[in-house]
């Protein structure tokens, strides 16, 4: 389902220094069906519970060597005030070489000392919070493409 929007939604192509960074193409999600989705596969007990904003966006990394470098995720504000805390990431593909993305101990650290480093598999979701410094590592294969978007969880402090 999400592969047939990922080639109809229009692209904004990065420029400047973010040019070996990803396209995006933005997608708001006014039905539900990919928080259904979602909230099925976080949902853990029914005490837990993420609240997924329906604004998300493709990210495409569509050729060889493009990355993203450390940083931390800003927070979003829904259309009920609810502030983000958290940052999801579903991979729309398998990417066999390279596209990690490396959870970091910190902004100075580098993904060699990552505590953990994601393979970009199709299905898998990646879900952590704002704070968590993280990098996206260069592409090898390609393309790798993604759904990003933002979550509130009430139980975080």
């Amino acid at each position: 389902m999400l592969d047939q929007h990922v080639n109809t939604i229009p692209r904004i192509e990065q420029t400047g220094k973010n040019r070996l960074c990803s396209e995006r193409s933005y997608l708001c999600d006014s039905i539900g069906t990919i928080i259904k989705t979602l909230n099925n596969a976080t949902r853990m007990t029914d005490q837990i519970e993420f609240e997924f904003f329906p604004q998300m966006r493709f990210l495409i990394y569509g050729e060889p060597g493009m990355s993203l470098p450390p940083h931390i995720d800003l927070t979003r504000t829904n259309s009920e005030g609810l502030v983000s805390t958290h940052t999801f990431i579903l991979y729309l593909d398998d990417c066999n070489q390279g596209g990690e993305t490396a959870l970091l101990e910190s902004l100075s650290s580098t993904s060699d000392s990552s505590n953990v480093l994601v393979n970009p598999k199709r299905g898998r979701l990646l879900l952590f919070p704002h704070f968590c410094p993280h990098e996206g590592k260069e592409t090898i294969a390609y393309p790798k493409i993604l759904l990003r978007g933002e979550a509130y969880y009430s139980g975080f402090k």
